[in-house]
């Protein structure tokens, strides 16, 4: 069985301190082809799965917003 290693990075912020971060997420996937991270950087294929999920409560007291964006290392060409 292979190991996954997970990299979890929580902090509250404002919403432009999210917007900005979303916008410099989204500047280095366009222009680098890469996700950065605290340990480096993740390459990101032309082609990739992708996953949006919004969860709220019933009383509307949370929601939850998930992207995920999930690549297999064995569908990746070395031309990616």
């Amino acid at each position: 069985m292979s190991h996954l290693n997970v990299n979890n990075h929580y902090r509250t912020m404002t919403r432009e301190e999210v917007a900005d971060e979303l916008r410099q997420l989204a500047s280095e996937l366009e222009s680098e082809a890469r996700i950065p991270y605290a340990a480096g950087a993740v390459a990101v294929p032309a082609h990739i799965d992708r996953e949006f999920q919004i969860d709220t409560s019933d009383d509307g007291a949370a929601c939850r917003f998930e992207y995920r964006l999930k690549r297999m290392l064995h569908a990746i060409s070395r031309d990616s």
